[in-house]
């Protein structure tokens, strides 16, 4: 063996060359992979088409609501229905299989097709990846979410019987109320579905039966009146910003401030759940 050699597999021509690597170019490569794997999030997302089908199915009842009226809507307080509309209609229901479907082309998608094995076994780390899925999941389906809340608030004043668009900016803060209380529920559930969808096409199974469980099953297991159901934390949070719009029954021994520490830690808990699973992965 030559002394070129030697030197190549010394421990200590290794070590000369990681500290003669810059910490502060690594630091800069890993958040430039961080912005590129967002915006190519991004445009997973949109080109999946998903995000239609829960258009259509968020969108669906306006028409059959403005037939069943005979063309004759009037709402007399908007404010009220536009809450009902929101908390007791599209959450519950109509949210849950959105944050499914808007969080399925970031998780089983990109498990089934092996495009997550061309991110990493590219020099990108595992979790740097899995923050720009978990940035992109978050931001779409509240954006998402957002837009179809703010349609719902201009349509419900747009027929209000003192006038059209009356009280639109009054009930301004009611709007931005819900719009708190659907960030806390896109933290928790986007990014329950994003985690669980990363297992591949069984994910897709196990998450659509999650969110069957969520929305309907949880009575049928008496779990209603469960502490840890990431509905009754929301709606509770809901009964405090919203006293004058919703009553939600929500457990007994349920308080306020734990289920503001439960909707902070859920969603901290998933996320390096999230790396850790990815961490562990083995990628084939």
């Amino acid at each position: 063996m030559t002394n070129r050699e030697e030197k190549i597999n010394s421990t200590q021509y290794i070590e000369e060359i990681v500290r003669a690597v810059s910490i502060k170019k690594m630091i800069y490569d890993q958040q430039e992979k961080l912005i590129n794997s967002v915006i190519i999030g991004f445009k997973t997302f949109l080109n999946s088409k998903k995000w239609l089908i829960y258009l259509l199915l968020a969108f669906m009842w306006i028409p059959v609501i403005i037939i069943v009226e005979d063309y004759d809507l009037q709402i007399e307080k908007p404010d009220e229905a536009f809450v009902d509309a929101m908390l007791d209609g599209l959450f519950p229901t109509i949210f849950i299989f959105g944050c499914l479907l808007l969080s399925l082309p970031l998780s089983a998608d990109e498990i089934s097709d092996h495009s997550i094995d061309l991110y990493l076994v590219r020099p990108i780390k595992r979790e740097v990846y899995w923050l720009s899925r978990w940035i992109v999941v978050n931001v779409v389906v509240y954006c998402v979410n957002l837009i179809i809340y703010f349609f719902y608030y201009i349509f419900v004043h747009a027929f209000a019987e003192d006038g059209v668009f009356a009280g639109i900016e009054k009930n301004l803060p009611v709007f931005g109320k819900v719009a708190i209380i659907l960030l806390l529920a896109t933290l928790i559930y986007s990014g329950c579905f994003l985690l669980v969808g990363m297992i591949g096409n069984r994910g897709l199974l196990l998450s659509f039966m999650l969110a069957i469980f969520e929305v309907f099953l949880i009575d049928f297991f008496f779990l209603g009146d469960s502490l840890y159901i990431p509905q009754n934390n929301i709606y509770e949070i809901a009964n405090d910003l919203l006293p004058d719009h919703v009553d939600f029954d929500t457990p007994d021994d349920l308080e306020l401030l734990n289920a503001w520490i439960y909707v902070i830690i859920f969603p901290i808990v998933v996320f390096f759940a999230g790396a850790f699973y990815l961490r562990m992965r083995e990628i084939k």
